[in-house]
């Protein structure tokens, strides 16, 4: 990895780089929370945690086509750029 970044970032211009440091550990505390509940479940509640797992996939799954319903109802303008023949490959 450190040969890839050496490559192809040795060109690029680094003299207004900001790094977003609070962004980054905001995302970090999102993603550590629910997987710390998930262990805190399975420690606790052993015998509960598989059902709960279930319930968690279906919920996502619901999220995830709730969430591609809207975007297609918000944009729908969003699949007349695209070529048929890619739709089809």
């Amino acid at each position: 990895m450190p040969l890839n970044v050496w490559l192809y970032g040795r060109n690029l211009e680094t003299n207004n780089l900001v790094i977003p440091y609070v962004e980054m550990s905001i995302t970090l505390i999102l993603i550590t929370i629910p997987v710390i509940l998930g262990m805190f479940i399975n420690w606790r509640l052993p015998k509960y945690s598989p059902y709960i797992t279930k319930i968690g996939v279906f919920a996502g799954f619901g999220i995830i086509c709730f969430c591609q319903t809207l975007e297609v109802i918000i944009f729908p303008d969003i699949f007349l750029g695209v070529p048929y023949r890619l739709y089809t490959a």
